[in-house]
This record gives C-alpha cells, structure tokens and sequence, in this order.
C-alpha cells in the first residue's frame, strides 16, 4: 500500500494517491478480517480447549455450529456455504456466538436467511452466548425477533436445554444422535 501509494504520488498526483491508499488500505484490512473469522460445525470427538467442557449428548435432530472470531461480509458468505451444505435440515440449530466481538449488517441479513430459511424448512435457531454488542446489532435488525427471544439464551447449557424442549414437541423425539455438532 505504502509503495503504491508512493508511486502513484510520484507519478500521477497526490489527491489520487492518497485516494487509492486508503482503498488499497480498506481492501486489506477487509480481507484479513474476514481470514480472521472461523465457521463451520465442530463435532463431538473433536479437540476442544483445555478449558471448554465436553459437548453433552444432543438429541437427533439437534446440530451445532461455531462462529469464532468477527462475523464480517467475507464470514457471512462462509457461514451461508457452510449452512447450505447440510443435507437434511435439522430441527434445532444452535448457533454458538460466544467468540464474535462484532458483526456487520451483511452476516445479520445473512443469518435472518438462514432463519427463515430453517423455519421454513420447520425447524428452529437457537443463538447461545451471543455478547452484548452483537446481540444488541441483531435486537435492532430485528434477527432475534424473527428467532423468537426465548431462543436467545446466556450460555450452551441453556442452549442444549432450549434444543431438548423444542425437539420434545416435535414428532420423533427421543433419538439420539450425537455426531452432527457444528
């Protein structure tokens, strides 16, 4: 950015210059922010963090899928890829958000898809451990009204909880099946 910026200087003008350095700034920071970003589903006998509990046992129909890390444009487009790569669409999703400091207006349009996408399909998002800034982002985009705030829990435990009670109403509950976490 530094040597463009120089040249085009050298070249051409400074106005212009300076203008792309700051385009070639923004593209930058835009592509290391979303490398930054991990999505996709973590499964049970995967290695987990010394200080992370194991997964406990989901019901059938219960998967579980990770966002780790700032959930920007470049993550919005994984995380839909990610989404759409399931083959039977389950009946609870939970979606962990634990790790997310921030998340841009094009992840929440690509999240409200996913949600409507699943409820039409007839299943159900459940959002855990989303922080304060983020889950205020969503209240105002109007992505947790369209999840329903009861699926809007503190931590993972509650979440599981959550998944349980909406499976239980669910015709076929009772199966286990532990090997779809996301």
């Amino acid at each position: 950015v530094l040597l463009s910026t120089f040249v085009l200087t050298v070249v051409i003008d400074l106005t212009i210059a300076i203008q792309v350095g700051v385009v070639l700034a923004a593209l930058l920071f835009m592509h290391r922010m979303s490398e930054a970003s991990e999505i996709g589903f973590v499964r049970a006998d995967e290695e987990r963090e010394p200080d992370e509990a194991a997964i406990p046992p989901l019901p059938a129909g219960v998967v579980v899928f990770e966002v780790n890390g700032p959930f920007f444009f470049g993550a919005a487009d994984r995380f839909r890829h990610a989404m759409a790569q399931i083959d039977e669409p389950p009946r609870v999703t939970i979606l962990r958000l634990r790790h997310v400091p921030a998340i841009d207006a094009t992840a929440m349009s690509a999240l409200a898809d996913v949600v409507d996408r699943t409820r039409r399909a007839g299943g159900s998002i459940v959002l855990s451990g989303a922080r304060s800034g983020p889950r205020e982002h969503l209240r105002r985009a109007g992505v947790i009204a369209r999840i329903g705030k009861a699926n809007v829990v503190a931590d993972f435990d509650a979440a599981v909880r959550r998944a349980r009670t909406i499976v239980s109403a669910a015709p076929g509950a009772g199966d286990e099946d532990q090997d779809r976490i996301v």
